[in-house]
This record gives structure tokens, C-alpha cells and sequence, in this order.
């Protein structure tokens, strides 16, 4: 129809076209189009008038019903993603979620931790997060501040949309209940030494960050050197000065035996012998130490024996797969002295007889030197006189010593189901514990192509024949008796023995010519210096030297005193005499 006015009507042309006008066209041509375009235009004016009215309305009634709606639950979930969301359910039936953490993310699971040579349960929780988070904290303060406080101190980071209280609360809501009723166990070992057939230290990557238990094993540090030196053979050097082979022998057993002893334990074996170095020459003490420190080398451990049994306690309880180095030096009273020979019982009941001593409900599996100045009547005692040709003199260093440390421990990883058949086999064909370290020590030196043995001139079948003979000699032995015998008199009254003298329990009678110890007593003291298992040798040896009295039979003769009748030994009072030293009588405890 408008084709006559010189143009046509086109429903895709663009909106607000202006027509083509030529001077031919009409001009009522030009208001009828002109007409119709104002005509479509009002008409989508007012469709969108009314769209927009639709949306204010649905906005409105949205806002009223959100304004009447309550909040029925919050709680955590994760996303497909492995978000954490903060869900929200409202008495609607609607739901809403939003971001809870910013920096942590997956599926959680929450433990209680057991420390692995205690197995002891500690009050500690763990919760680990799938992104590698760990949240540690104390179930025993599983209160709203205490777990926010908790996750603060983990680094957990959390969505600036929630408000604190809502935080602690989910926090709360959602975490402790499961503290409370987890059942899931993370075993930590507190301990450096061996765990799972590796040798932790305070480098080791464990299950639980450093910051958050003050555990012993962060304080062993453990040195791990170049080991593209040459150090076998500075280490067999090292060893070669050392004077005596049973010497050598000893020194580097009783060190491979403390890096060894958790394995040992775990197949029930102990090492039964510890080193006493008696000083003659204290100018090597330090290398010494050195040379037998297997943690913290550049500053050593050292159990002073005049401190206090809670001192000793604390630091004994943190050993583990080392050698405990005692230094019985210090004393010098005669109330040192005896603090000093009580705590060396102590220990040597600990580490070398497995008493329960220090309150330490658990094994110390290590071994023990001790730096002395006299000779040690306890079981077990390797008796070292070092003097200046001992063999550590001049500028001679022991680093070589962290060389054999640190290979060894290598070695045993590497090779450590083999190293567990070869103490099986052995310890069934009843090898000592040191024959067996010094197998393991001749298998790690093969496999360092040196002959251990022929280097440092150890030939014999059965290198420790030496121990067997050690308190053999009879001479020997009766001087360790008598020393042992001095030791212990001041835990005992000593009592002139004369008519209508009462008897008591903590008692030794004497008189001019003779010694009357109770059974019971002279027991106690060879126990408490490791002489128990050879009571009756020595007793014999005594008696054949005509210094032990008995009624004929057996070695204890049956005594009056006062109006008890008692078992004890008599012997002849010069044995216990000795030149230059305390009388006998003036040994014992004093009346109150």
C-alpha cells in the first residue's frame, strides 16, 4: 500500500530508520510514517513500564518474605569442588551457601594423638584437612575461643562475609563434637631414633608441625656430612691410636650398640655392658664425649652425676638410639660422692638392668659411658684407664667419628630387614649383644671394602673373651667386694657388738677382730654394685684365704644379738681395712 509513496515497509528493518526521502515524496506520505513510528515506540515504552513494574513487585514480595523467613541450621559441607561452604536452611525451605575458609579446603578427618614410645594418649587433637592443613589443639580445653583460637594459630584464614560470632560458633558446632567422640588414632613419635625403620631427628619430616609439641626429638640434631670424602679411612686411623684392640673394640661397639638399641629392643635384647673410663689424664675429656655423642656432636649431652633425680629424669627420658655419657668427675664432698654413686646405681639400673627408676615408666634404650675416677664394681662394667698414651693426644680430631655415625646409620636403613635376619639368627645361637653390633659393624665396613677386623687387629673367633675373664681374677674380685662393702656402710648404722645389744634391722656388728653383716644387708650391697651373681665365688675365694668364719656348713654362721637370733657373715675385720683410707668403723650412718 505505501509503495506508491516511494518507499516499502521492511519487519527486519533497525528501529528508528528513517525512510528514504526523495523530493518526489509526499509529504502525507511523511506523517503517516512519521504517525506510525510514535505510535511503536509508545508501545514499547510501555511494555518495558510494565516489566519493570513485575520486577519491583517480585522484589518486594522477596523482601517481605525474607523479612518473615527464620534461619533453621548452619552448618559446614564440602562442595564438589572441595570448597567449604557455610550451608544455611531457613524455615522456608530454602537453602543458601557461601565460602567458610579462604585457605583451606577437602574433606577433614579429626584424631587423638599417641605418642609412639610412651603409648601414652595425649590430650592433643589433630584435624587435617584433604589441602594439607593441620589444626592441632588440647580436647581437654574443647571450648568455642579455644578451638578458634585453635585454627588462628594453624594459619586458617576465613571469609571476610561472616561475622566472628557465626566463625566460632560453626567452629564450635561443627568441630567438637567430633574432638569429643573421635576414634582415630595419629601415633607421633616424640623420640629421634629409629620409627618405621628410618632414623628421625630433629630435621625429620613427622606427622605434626614443630611449633605445636615440645617433643625431645626436636632437640637431637643429627649431622649429616659430605660424604664424598674420604673419611674410612681417617676413621680406621682414628681408631688404630687407640692403644689397647679390647679397647678399640669396646669403644666402637658400645657406640654402634646406642645408634642400634630400639632395633635390639624390638628382637628382646639389651645390651648388659657400659664403658667406665677411669681418668688418669683428664686432657681428652672432651674428645671423649665427642666421640661418643651421636646427637648435637658440636655440643653434646652430658648427665651431670651431682644433679638432681628430676634433673637426671629430664634429660634421661629424652634418649633414645644413643649412648648416655654420665660424668661422675664433679663430686667432691663426701655428700657429693654419695649423691653421686646413688644416681650411678640409678642409671645403671635404668639403662643397663631395666628398673623402673626416675620415674621413666619406659625402656631407655641406649647405652651408657661414664667419665670417672675410680673403678666400677657395677654388673656389666668395662673398666677403661685412660691415660696420656691413651691415644686421643695432640691435635688429633674425632670428626671421623661422624663419618662412621652417619654411614652407618645409612647402612642400616638400606639394609635393614637383612640387618633384623642377622640378629635373629644369631641371638637363636645365643651371640651376645655386643658379638652381634660387631657383626653388623664388620657387614658395614665390607661394604666399605675394609676389613674392620684385620684393620684394627681384632683376630680372635670370640673378640670379648676379655669381659668373660674381667672379673675372674680373684684378686680383682675381692677388692671390687671391698670397695662395694666401703660404699654402702653409710646407709648403715655400725654398732659395737657387746652383751645386751639390741638388734635392728639397718645394722652391721663389730668388734675389734671381726664383722658380722647381716644376710640380708651384705645382699643388698653386692645387688646395688652387680656383684649379686657372684656372691658365692666371692665368699669362697674369702673363706679359702681364711677371712670368711662359718659354724661348718653353708658360708653364713646363725648369730645372737640381744634376743634375735640372725643369719649373717662374719668376716675378719682387717679385709675391709684398706692404707690410707677412712677406718672401718668410721664409714657408717650416723646416730640422729
Amino acid at each position: 500500500m505505501y509503495e506508491q509513496y516511494g518507499y516499502q515497509q521492511n519487519s527486519s528493518r533497525v528501529q528508528g530508520t528513517t525512510p528514504f526521502v526523495t523530493q518526489g515524496t509526499d509529504k502525507t506520505a511523511i506523517r503517516v510514517f512519521q504517525g506510525d513510528e510514535m505510535l511503536r515506540q509508545l508501545i514499547q515504552l510501555n511494555n518495558t513500564i510494565g516489566t519493570y513494574a513485575q520486577q519491583n513487585e517480585k522484589r518486594f514480595q522477596y523482601v517481605e518474605r525474607k523479612k518473615r523467613r527464620a534461619c533453621t541450621r548452619k552448618y559446614l559441607c564440602v562442595g564438589t569442588n572441595g570448597v567449604i561452604l557455610l550451608v544455611e536452611t531457613y524455615d522456608d525451605g530454602a537453602m543458601e551457601s557461601k565460602n567458610f575458609f579462604t585457605n583451606v579446603s577437602g574433606k577433614w578427618s579429626v584424631f587423638r594423638v599417641k605418642f609412639a614410645y610412651t603409648e601414652e594418649i595425649s590430650s592433643q587433637f589433630v584435624i587435617r584437612f584433604a589441602s594439607g592443613v593441620t589444626v592441632i589443639g588440647n580436647a581437654d580445653k574443647n571450648t568455642e575461643a579455644e578451638i578458634y583460637r585453635d585454627f588462628i594459630k594453624a594459619g586458617v584464614t576465613f571469609d571476610p562475609g561472616n561475622s566472628l560470632s557465626c566463625i566460632k560458633r560453626i567452629l564450635y558446632e561443627t568441630f567438637a563434637p567430633e574432638i569429643t567422640n573421635c576414634s582415630g588414632i595419629m601415633t607421633i613419635p616424640e623420640l629421634a631414633g629409629w620409627y618405621n625403620k628410618k632414623f628421625l631427628s630433629a630435621s625429620s619430616e613427622i606427622a605434626c608441625p614443630k611449633d605445636f609439641f615440645n617433643m625431645p626429638i626436636w632437640d637431637k640434631g643429627f649431622v649429616w656430612p659430605n660424604m664424598n670424602k674420604n673419611w674410612q679411612v681417617e676413621f680406621v686411623r682414628l681408631m688404630k691410636n687407640i692403644r689397647s684392640s679390647d679397647t678399640r673394640l669396646s669403644c666402637i661397639t658400645i657406640l654402634a650398640a646406642g645408634i642400634m638399641a630400639s632395633i635390639l629392643q624390638q628382637h628382646g635384647m639389651k645390651c648388659k655392658n657400659y664403658i667406665n673410663f677411669v681418668m688418669l689424664d683428664t686432657t681428652i675429656i672432651k674428645k671423649l664425649i665427642q666421640f661418643f655423642a651421636v646427637f648435637n656432636r658440636q655440643a653434646p649431652t652430658v648427665i651431670m652425676a651431682d644433679e638432681t633425680k628430676k634433673c637426671i629424669s629430664a634429660m634421661l627420658s629424652k634418649c633414645n638410639d644413643e649412648v648416655v655419657i654420665v660424668d661422675a668427675l664433679v663430686g667432691k664432698s663426701s655428700y657429693e660422692k654419695q649423691k653421686i654413686d646413688k644416681n650411678l646405681y640409678l642409671l645403671h639400673k635404668k639403662i643397663i638392668d631395666v628398673g623402673n627408676t626416675y620415674q621413666i615408666n619406659r625402656d631407655v634404650n641406649a647405652t651408657m659411658i661414664v667419665i670417672n675416677r675410680q673403678v666400677s664394681v657395677l654388673r656389666g662394667a668395662i673398666n677403661i684407664f685412660v691415660d696420656r698414651d691413651f691415644g686421643f693426644s695432640g691435635e688429633q680430631t674425632v670428626e671421623p667419628v661422624t663419618w662412621f655415625i652417619t654411614a652407618l646409620v645409612n647402612y642400616i636403613q638400606g639394609n635393614f630387614d637383612y640387618i633384623e635376619s642377622v640378629i635373629d639368627r644369631m641371638k637363636d645361637e645365643a651371640y651376645t649383644v655386643l658379638q652381634i653390633v660387631w657383626r653388623v659393624i664388620q657387614m658395614f665396613f665390607e661394604s666399605q671394602d675394609v676389613d674392620i677386623a684385620q684393620e684394627l687387629q681384632i683376630t680372635s673367633e670370640n673378640p670379648f673373651e676379655f669381659l668373660d675373664d674381667y672379673l675372674d681374677d680373684k684378686d680383682e674380685l675381692i677388692r671390687l667386694f671391698v670397695i662395694a662393702v666401703r660404699k654402702s656402710l653409710h646407709e648403715y648404722f655400725i654398732r659395737e657388738k657387746i652383751r645386751n645389744l639390741s638388734f635392728d634391722e639397718e645394722s652391721i656388728f663389730v668388734t675389734d677382730q671381726k664383722v658380722w653383716i647381716p644376710t640380708k644387708i651384705l645382699k643388698k650391697i653386692l645387688s646395688e654394685h652387680g656383684l649379686e651373681d657372684r656372691k658365692h665365688r666371692i665368699l669362697l675365694e674369702i673363706k679359702n684365704r681364711e677371712k670368711l668364719f662359718t659354724d661348718g656348713e653353708g658360708l653364713s654362721m646363725r648369730v645372737q644379738i640381744g634376743e634375735v637370733r640372725k643369719e649373717a657373715y662374719v668376716f675378719a675385720k682387717n679385709i675391709f681395712e684398706l692404707p690410707g683410707h677412712v677406718p672401718f668403723d668410721s664409714l657408717g650412718k650416723e646416730d640422729e
